[in-house]
C-alpha cells in the first residue's frame, strides 16, 4: 500500500504552501507535482490541455506507465494544436482514452476526485510553443469535485477525432450540450 500522506507531503514541499493550495513556481515544479501524484491514483486520472504533451518527458512517461500498471484509467482532452495527433498516438498506446477540444489556456490533472493542478502559462503563446507555467496543486475534494465536473463537461464536448472532421464534431457537440441544432 503507497503512503499516501508522504507522497502528498513531497508533492507539497515542489512549491510554497497557500492552505490547501500549494503554489508551483515554474514549469519544472508543475511536472514534477503532476508526475508525484501519479503515485497517488487508485482509480482514475484525468489530464486536460498542453500537459498532454508532457508525455514526451522520460519522468512523466514513467510516472504514467507505472500508475497504469497499477491499474489505474487514464481520460486525456488533447488540445488542437500542430502535435496533437502525434500526443493522442502516445497516449492512446498507453491505454489512454483519449478525445480532442479546441485550444483553451488552462491545464488540468485530476486524481481519484481527491487532489487536482492546475496549470497556466505565464504568458500567451501560440499553439504548440513552448512556455513557462506557473500553477496550483489542490487538495480539497469540494474544489477538486467542482474542477471534475469542469472536466467532464469538456469530455462531453471533444471529439473522438483530430483534424477538420473532428472540429466539426466538436462544434457539433457544444451545440448539442447548449440545447441547439448544430449546423450541417
Amino acid at each position: 500500500m503507497t503512503d499516501k500522506r508522504a507522497i502528498r507531503r513531497q508533492a507539497k514541499s515542489l512549491g510554497t504552501r497557500l492552505g490547501s493550495l500549494t503554489l508551483l513556481n515554474n514549469r519544472e515544479a508543475v511536472i514534477n507535482c503532476t508526475a508525484v501524484l501519479m503515485g497517488l491514483a487508485d482509480s482514475e486520472v484525468i489530464g486536460m490541455g498542453r500537459t498532454c504533451a508532457w508525455i514526451k518527458l522520460p519522468e512523466f512517461r514513467v510516472a504514467v506507465e507505472q500508475a497504469r500498471k497499477d491499474g489505474v484509467d487514464f481520460k486525456v482532452v488533447v488540445f488542437y494544436e500542430k502535435t496533437t495527433d502525434r500526443h493522442a498516438a502516445t497516449w492512446t498506446g498507453l491505454g489512454a482514452k483519449v478525445k480532442y477540444y479546441e485550444h483553451g489556456p488552462i491545464r488540468i490533472a485530476l486524481y481519484d476526485r481527491s487532489d487536482a493542478i492546475l496549470a497556466f502559462p505565464r504568458q500567451v503563446a501560440k499553439p504548440g510553443e513552448d512556455r513557462d507555467y506557473f500553477g496550483f496543486y489542490i487538495h480539497d475534494r469540494d474544489v477538486v469535485a467542482d474542477l471534475h465536473a469542469y472536466a467532464m463537461q469538456v469530455w462531453s464536448a471533444g471529439s473522438d477525432q483530430a483534424g477538420l472532421k473532428g472540429v466539426k464534431n466538436y462544434v457539433t457537440n457544444v451545440y448539442l450540450a447548449a440545447g441547439l441544432v448544430a449546423p450541417r
